[in-house]
């Protein structure tokens, strides 16, 4: 996507994961018929959707971060459109979402999509004061919405 190197993902994922320990973790950008296809093979529903996250992890009481994030490029445009917020902004919104999910966030109910919304900003401002400080332009200059 124009506007997003892979070190801005990088910066999303490290940000998001702070010292939280990870043994392997990949992102992979897709478009929309690729998604669709995941979603519908691992979570039933048809059509795309913004992120899913795959933890590879064979044995799940280890903390240890192995899994795989995948976002849709077209429907980060699409939303960020509808939001009036800058594409590459929404789709770091995505990883930073995705990676939460890896790391045991889960967004099946309200307080959990509070507390993960939570989690998201708060990666976002991190990224945004690293960006302040002089490190590498991770977020656009126009704010993302922040969402309830």
């Amino acid at each position: 996507m124009r506007g997003v190197t892979a070190r801005d993902i990088v910066c999303a994922v490290e940000t998001t994961l702070a010292d939280h320990p990870v043994c392997s973790m990949s992102v992979a950008l897709v478009r929309d018929p690729a998604m669709a296809e995941l979603h519908d093979r691992f979570m039933g529903p048809s059509g795309p959707t913004e992120v899913l996250a795959f933890a590879l992890r064979d044995d799940l009481s280890v903390e240890a971060i192995d899994g795989e994030v995948v976002v849709s490029v077209d429907t980060a445009r699409r939303q960020a459109a509808e939001r009036s917020v800058a594409a590459s902004d929404e789709l770091l919104r995505y990883v930073i979402h995705g990676t939460l999910h890896l790391m045991g966030y889960d967004d099946q109910d309200a307080a959990g999509r509070a507390a993960m919304r939570r989690a998201e900003n708060a990666a976002l401002s991190r990224l945004r004061r690293h960006r302040q400080r002089g490190g590498r332009p991770v977020m656009s200059k126009r704010r993302s919405r922040q969402r309830a």
